[in-house]
């Protein structure tokens, strides 16, 4: 399975955020069908927290239109969602995209839409400096 482009930027912004890499690809199953999200992590909360673990999706959203990379990367992320959800997995779901990306969705209407809508967990990387700035949570507005 190929790679996404900002793949290895991601996965060095999330050991240097203090993640240990368990699974890249992570291996999901549904019935017959396999599911590979990128990686699979982990880190100590604390002694008396417990580990926490997260699955991370990565897209770099260049594509000829924009509008479409996003949609397909939502399409991805809701059908491992719902796989997780269904399995009653404890990881919760994130989908890494860079600062650029980050920032061309604010300028396109129907992608923050749908960043909202669909509740997507963005981890936020500056690809060259190989760095988590932001982890912004998905907030149900009911």
């Amino acid at each position: 399975m190929a790679r996404d482009l900002i793949h290895h930027e991601v996965r060095d912004a999330l050991i240097a955020d203090g993640w240990v890499i368990t699974h890249d690809p992570f291996e999901l199953f549904y019935g017959d069908d396999e599911l590979a999200p990128d990686l699979g992590a982990e880190r100590l909360l604390g002694a008396e927290n417990g580990i926490e673990q997260i699955i991370v999706e990565i897209k770099s959203l260049r594509a000829r239109s924009f509008i479409q990379a996003v949609g397909q990367a939502i399409g991805q992320y809701i059908l491992y969602r719902t796989v997780l959800n269904e399995i009653e997995s404890p990881r919760r779901l994130w989908l890494a995209i860079s600062e650029e990306a980050a920032s061309q969705i604010s300028d396109h209407p129907a992608a923050e839409l749908l960043m909202t809508k669909e509740l997507i967990n963005l981890v936020v990387i500056a690809i060259d400096a190989r760095k988590v700035v932001a982890w912004q949570p998905a907030h149900s507005s009911t």
